[in-house]
Formats: structure tokens, C-alpha cells, sequence
């Protein structure tokens, strides 16, 4: 194999799209002609696929659109193994490229496998399959292989603060009214709106992955908090208000540590998650908190998860509140974007995908009868 290829194919990359980009420059070049390469990951909650980085010629929204459906269709193919590289069959092939150049276009499937779990899918649109040597296989099997070892350490990022966290909450006694179920909504919310956005303001898929991710993180420095303010069942006065407030900069001393106990530094992705859990209480008009940032001062990522964030705390109970419905949260927001408190892009983007955020709000609601 070329030393220029080998080197790439191990390296670590600054973020997963440039790995991309770059890899199938040094395929092209190797007689390797890609027009396409999608990965996409699978969700185990959900049992779906979705899509996390692409990489193509043009925009081509209706080729992302017929592969997701392909594979999240084949999960009930029982005659479809899902865990061997193979190249498609011209039968399925003639249905997702309608608009294929020849005969000899053709898609190069491979799993995404860390240990024996299937973490998502690699679909590869090349002009030559047919011809597809064995040292070509093997390069573009090397260069799945290499994909899944770095989606998986990107993910692994997560599970360690999560562990960490989760430890700290165990050991400390940590009790929380805000239940995991709250994290799970703020974080499907925000997807939704990084997703709306996308086109607009150019977000990739796996920026809108992080933000997914991360979001689950921005409150981690609640922990800090005594439980008797924490917890109180009444709104809080100006002292206990002020403590509360102090669970932004505690979240990111926790963060930086974590991050130093496990060399994670380096991640390309850690200034995203220090924005979100530093940042998701800043507003627009420089009245939030810590640093009353102001406008274009606050990252877009928690730009999003402040509006995710806002709208999950009044649609759910409190024991000083009644849950809001949708409509009238949505108003609220409405209100605080007018006053130019939150972004009202990230607001509109949420209004626009008001279907689906009921079905979050109620397929995903806390159990209050306790």
C-alpha cells in the first residue's frame, strides 16, 4: 500500500468530514474513482439509522434520503447481513441510482463494527466497482475499519464524562428533580433544530451529532449544588438563586478535569461541549449568565440547546409549576426571541418541527405519579 495512503488512513484527523474529504482525495488518486461516501450511525434506542458525515460532488439531499431509507428498510431483511462488506447488487443498486453514469457504477457497503456491535454503516458510490481489485477492497475495508476506531473514540468521549459523572453523583448522593429522561428530550430537541438549521447556517451532520451528544452534558455542574437548594420545591430566592447560578462555571471546572484525568485535551470536539455547558445560559440582549455575553458572543451550539433546553423546562412539572402545554411554550419563546433573548432562528426551527416535538413531549414524558 502507498506510504501516503497508510499514513492517512492512521492518522488522526481534526474533525471526521476532513478524514473523509481527504480520503477519498488519496482513493481517487489511486484509481479508486469515488463520487460518494456516506456514513451513517445507528441508533439503539430508536432501532434506526441516521446520518452522521457525507461526502460527495454535489449537494445531493435525495441520494442522502434514498440510502437512509435502504438501510433502515433492510434492518427487517432478514436475507440482508448487515456486519459483511459486499458490493450491492445491481438490483439494488438500479433503485438508489436512478441517475447512475454506466453500467459500471456501484455502491460498496460496509458495517462500522466495534467488537461485535454494529455502530453504524458505510455506503461508498464508486464509478468502477466491476473492476474492483482485491488490494482495492482491502483498502477501502481499511478505511472503514479506521472510520468505525474513530467514531467510536469520539463517542467514547461522552461515556467517560458520563461515568465520571454518574460516579460523582452516586458517591455524593446526588438527588436531582431533572431526571435522565430530561436530558434525553433537551438532547432529541436539539438535534431537531441543529437539523433545521443546517442548510441554513451550513451545519454538517457531524457538528449536529456533537450537539446531540454534548447536550446531555449541559448541566452537569448541578452536582456541586447542595441538594437543599438543588431540590427546594419552591422558586429560589436571590441568595440560593445566585448559588444555583454558579453550576455553569462548576460544570466546566468539572469538565477540565475529567479532560486532564484522561488526556482528552486533543479532541476536536471539546470546544463544542465546553460552549454548550458554559454557554447554554447566555441570552441574546447580554443579560444571561456567567459572562452576559452578547449576539454573535454565543457559539450557535448553545444558541440551540438554549432554546432545547427552555422549551423542556416548561413543558414539564416542577413542583412549583403545572407542565405548559406545547402551544403556549411555544408562545414564551416566541416572546423571548421578540425580546431578544434567544435566537430566533433556533426558536423557528423548533416551531417549524412542532410534530415532531409532541411526539418527544409525549413519548418521552417523566412519570409524575410518584
Amino acid at each position: 500500500m502507498d506510504v501516503s495512503l497508510t499514513t492517512l488512513l492512521t492518522a488522526q484527523p481534526s474533525s471526521l468530514n476532513k478524514y473523509l474529504r481527504d480520503i477519498r482525495s488519496q482513493l481517487n488518486q489511486h484509481s479508486l474513482p469515488l463520487s460518494g461516501i456516506y456514513c451513517f450511525l445507528f441508533d439503539e434506542n430508536s432501532h434506526e439509522y441516521h446520518l452522521f458525515i457525507s461526502n460527495h460532488d454535489e449537494q445531493c439531499d435525495e441520494l442522502n434520503t434514498r440510502l437512509l431509507s435502504f438501510l433502515n428498510k433492510s434492518l427487517l431483511d432478514t436475507t440482508f447481513d448487515h456486519f459483511s462488506t459486499q458490493v450491492l447488487s445491481e438490483e439494488i443498486k438500479l433503485t438508489l441510482l436512478s441517475d447512475a453514469k454506466n453500467d459500471l457504477s456501484g455502491l460498496f457497503y460496509a458495517p462500522l463494527i466495534i467488537g461485535n456491535k454494529l455502530i453504524g454503516s458505510v455506503i461508498i458510490v464508486c464509478d468502477d466497482l466491476n473492476t474492483l481489485t482485491v488490494s482495492e477492497s482491502n483498502h477501502l475495508s481499511l478505511f472503514t475499519q479506521t472510520l468505525a476506531k474513530l467514531i467510536n473514540a469520539e463517542r467514547s468521549l461522552v461515556n467517560t464524562l458520563t461515568a465520571t459523572i454518574n460516579s460523582i453523583r452516586h458517591f455524593t448522593d446526588y438527588r436531582d428533580t431533572e431526571t435522565g429522561l430530561h436530558l434525553d428530550r433537551v438532547s432529541r430537541y436539539s438535534a431537531i433544530i441543529a437539523r433545521k438549521l443546517a442548510a441554513e447556517i451550513e451545519l454538517d451532520n457531524e457538528f449536529i451529532e456533537h450537539i446531540s451528544l454534548f447536550s446531555r452534558l449541559h448541566d452537569i455542574g448541578k452536582i456541586a449544588i447542595p441538594d437543599a437548594i438543588l431540590n427546594k420545591p419552591g422558586r429560589h430566592n436571590d441568595a440560593e438563586h445566585e448559588i444555583m447560578k454558579t453550576h455553569v462555571t462548576r460544570g466546566l471546572e468539572i469538565l477540565e478535569r475529567v479532560l486532564q484525568d484522561y488526556e482528552l485535551h486533543e479532541m476536536a470536539s471539546v470546544d463544542i461541549m465546553r460552549n454548550i455547558i458554559g454557554c447554554h445560559h447566555e441570552y441574546l440582549d447580554g443579560s444571561g449568565y456567567p459572562k452576559g455575553l452578547r449576539e454573535d458572543e454565543i457559539p450557535i451550539e448553545a444558541r440551540i440547546v438554549t432554546v432545547a433546553d427552555i422549551f423542556d423546562a416548561l413543558t414539564c412539572y416542577r413542583p412549583y409549576k403545572k407542565a405548559w402545554s406545547v402551544n403556549k411554550a411555544i408562545e414564551e419563546l416566541r416572546l423571548m426571541a421578540e425580546q431578544n433573548k434567544l435566537d430566533k432562528h433556533c426558536v423557528n426551527a423548533l416551531i417549524a418541527k412542532q410534530a415532531e416535538i409532541e411526539d418527544i413531549v409525549e413519548q418521552w414524558a417523566d412519570d409524575t405519579s410518584q
